[in-house]
């Protein structure tokens, strides 16, 4: 009976030395393997400037943990976070930041990194938020992201990626919050699986190159709240400013909370020049639809200048931030910066320099507000006068020919358009932009 006894003691020994030999084995074997990544992350990114972002990551008594960037979690201290942005870092991202199984954050954002996204960031499953905007990643949009199925945050905003949409971002990220991918290379149509993202609440697919279609599917979303489609080559007739308050004409209706939904960039584009070396323009919206669509702007900013009491500065006017409504006539959206102009305070805001920051957008925002002068109408009449311009040649003001002394306004100042019809828009475009527009 002892021996018994003492035999079930020492097989009871046995297995609990056996079963803390493995964990330990395996805490052992996470812990290099994270190590491990973060060294070839390190290894294939480059730090620039005068600070080594990685010169902590080294053999220092804290271990990686301490490392800068680095964030880790739990009783086996695995790496829950890796945050960089803003560190100069180029070189590519190391396929080896897949290994890091714990990761629940990755942000390099604003950066300069190149090259793929590796697709072995798919076995990242418990990563919630991706960040890689203002980077110069290319490729196409890695697929195998779409494995991570706890992701909230997908921001690719501003980078060289190119090819479709996957389908599978809508079929298997259903728990998504933001998606976007403004500013890069996509083309191909927009999948109407993105109407499976019940929770997502912003979705940002401007200055792109899709076409086709917007996705009745879309109008599905019930709680998104920032939708944005602009500078692509998209028809959707039916989702239009109207709908926004009358449900019944649109799905997109149903959003009363949306707050931008912008479709003015349907407009021409200016690709190529013809064979006598003149710009040569490819109609979207027809050249009479589109001086009709900047009456209704100019009578917009009319009424908000002179017949509001006290006048109103909208401060950012800009071609997303004009609506179209089903017959095309334009509304202009998007106060969140708006400024009230109080009539007592008017002439003395005239006369004094402001210590509020810049308000408006990088290629519309009035150049004095960057010299302190105070909020005023002048400052929308500016960016009239640059949206009339983009309007009707398809030049955006931030394209990368314009360097240096060179801007959208003193293109045109030595260029000579087709149209003889353009003639006055294009004054009144200039006199816009003149210091003092009237």
């Amino acid at each position: 009976m002892a021996a018994s006894m003492a035999h079930s003691s020492l097989s009871v020994l046995l297995l609990l030395t056996l079963t803390t030999s493995l964990s330990i084995s395996a805490f052992m074997a996470a812990h290099v393997g994270d190590e491990a990544a973060l060294l070839a992350f390190k290894a294939a990114a480059i730090s620039g400037g005068y600070d080594d972002t990685l010169a902590s990551w080294n053999g220092s008594a804290g271990g990686y943990c301490s490392w800068e960037g680095v964030r880790c979690r739990g009783r086996h201290q695995r790496v829950v976070a890796l945050s960089l942005p803003s560190r100069k870092l180029t070189g590519v991202l190391s396929p080896a930041v897949g290994n890091l199984s714990s990761l629940r954050s990755l942000d390099l954002s604003f950066n300069g990194f190149t090259g793929n996204i590796p697709a072995s960031l798919g076995r990242l499953r418990r990563l919630h938020i991706l960040d890689l905007k203002y980077n110069n990643f290319s490729g196409e949009f890695p697929v195998n992201l779409t494995f991570c199925s706890n992701l909230k945050i997908i921001d690719l905003l501003s980078n060289q990626l190119h090819g479709r949409v996957p389908t599978e971002i809508g079929d298997k990220l259903v728990g998504l919050l933001v998606l976007r991918l403004r500013n890069n290379y996509l083309t191909n149509s927009i999948p109407a699986s993105l109407g499976n993202l019940s929770s997502v609440r912003t979705l940002s697919l401007s200055f792109n190159q899709l076409d086709g279609n917007i996705p009745p599917s879309i109008g599905d979303i019930p709680g998104i709240l920032s939708l944005d489609l602009a500078y692509n080559n998209l028809s959707a007739t039916k989702l239009n400013r109207e709908s926004l308050s009358n449900p019944s004409n649109s799905q997109i209706g149903r959003h009363s909370d949306l707050r931008k939904y912008p479709l003015s960039h349907r407009q021409s584009r200016w690709p190529s020049d013809d064979q006598c070396g003149r710009p040569a323009l490819r109609n979207i919206l027809s050249l009479a639809q589109r001086l009709d669509i900047a009456v209704d702007i100019m009578d917009a900013l009319d009424y908000l200048h002179n017949h509001c009491q006290p006048p109103i500065i909208h401060c950012d006017v800009k071609p997303s931030n004009i609506l179209l409504a089903e017959d095309l006539s334009a509304r202009l959206g998007d106060f969140g910066i708006s400024r009230i102009l109080p009539e007592k305070a008017n002439q003395s805001l005239q006369n004094s320099n402001s210590t509020i920051g810049i308000r408006g957008s990088i290629g519309y925002v009035a150049p004095e507000y960057g010299e302190g002068s105070p909020i005023s109408t002048l400052g929308d009449i500016y960016s009239l006068g640059i949206l009339l311009l983009e309007m009707f040649t398809g030049m955006r003001p931030t394209n990368n020919m314009f360097r240096g002394s060179l801007d959208l306004h003193r293109f045109f100042s030595i260029h000579v358009l087709v149209q003889k019809c353009l003639v006055s828009v294009i004054d009144i475009s200039t006199s816009c932009l003149r210091k003092q527009p009237r």
